[in-house]
Parts: C-alpha cells; sequence; structure tokens
C-alpha cells in the first residue's frame, strides 16, 4: 500500500515509511492487517493530528472507503492494544480523540478549547525531564506510558 499526498514528496516518503512501520507492529504480533485497518491506519498516517471517530470516518469516506462507526471503534481498540495510538479523553465534552503513537513523548499536549484541536508544545523544564527520566530507569514508568494534557486558549499573540 502506498499513500497518496498532495504534499511534498519528502512528505509522502516519510508517510509511507511510517505506514511501513506500523505494519510491521501488526506482523510482529502475528496480527491480520486487514484493509479496514490498513486503511484506517493509513488515514492516521496521513492526517496526523489528532481525530474523533467522526472526523476519521468522514476523511474514510472521502477517501470512497464505506465504513461504520463500529468498525473504526473496534479497529481502534486493536490499535491500542498494539500501543499504536494514542487516545485522549476531552471531559468536559464527552469527546474522545485519537493520534497515532511516537517514540518519544518529550511534549505536552495542549487542547485549545477556541479551536477545538490539539496542539504539541515542547516539554522543556530540565526538572520535569528529570524527574521522567529517573522514574523511567528505575521502572516505575515507562517513557510512552505518560501525558501531560492541557487545555484552554490560545490568544493570537501566543
Amino acid at each position: 500500500m502506498v499513500l497518496k499526498s498532495k504534499g511534498s514528496v519528502l512528505d509522502l516518503e516519510h508517510d509511507n515509511q511510517t505506514l511501513k512501520d506500523y505494519i510491521s507492529v501488526f506482523e510482529r504480533n502475528k496480527m491480520r492487517l486487514t484493509q479496514s485497518r490498513l486503511m484506517l491506519l493509513q488515514c492516521l498516517v496521513q492526517h496526523r493530528d489528532w481525530h474523533t471517530l467522526a472526523e476519521l470516518k468522514h476523511h474514510l469516506e472521502q477517501n470512497q472507503q464505506r465504513t461504520t462507526l463500529a468498525s473504526i471503534y473496534n479497529n481502534l481498540k486493536i490499535f491500542a492494544k498494539l500501543k499504536l495510538i494514542n487516545i485522549f479523553v476531552d471531559t468536559n465534552r464527552f469527546e474522545t480523540y485519537y493520534c497515532l503513537r511516537h517514540e518519544n513523548h518529550k511534549h505536552i499536549y495542549f487542547f485549545d478549547e477556541n479551536q477545538r484541536k490539539f496542539l504539541t508544545l515542547p516539554l522543556q523544564d530540565k526538572e520535569a525531564l528529570s524527574l521522567i527520566g529517573h522514574k523511567s530507569k528505575h521502572g516505575k514508568i515507562k517513557l510512552n506510558d505518560f501525558y501531560i494534557v492541557a487545555s484552554g486558549t490560545l490568544e493570537d499573540d501566543q
């Protein structure tokens, strides 16, 4: 499967390699990679952002991929079991957001209430990074097992 992209050639090459990396997780775990799982994985790689179930369904339908919310949800549960995605629940709106998981999470997720989307802010606080590093060395937390999420609004000058 090769991704089609409206971005640059470099973006397309990066997306194709990223997709291959995620597909290899299915192979290592001896999990079947169905057409619907592949299409959903491709959608997450192409769109890179956080998405609700409805947004993912909309993206898939734009690419003539017929699916149901139940099918998407069930595949996302499998992706979560394989640790391919992050899941965030906005408790104010009772909405769940999904995005692909990355190897390194030295950043803060910020949910902008005005734009209703996630932004990532670099985690540069040396004390916090030191604490996280210390805890991960002693097996108390794994690097991908913690998330710092903040919400609010960003002003135009920020």
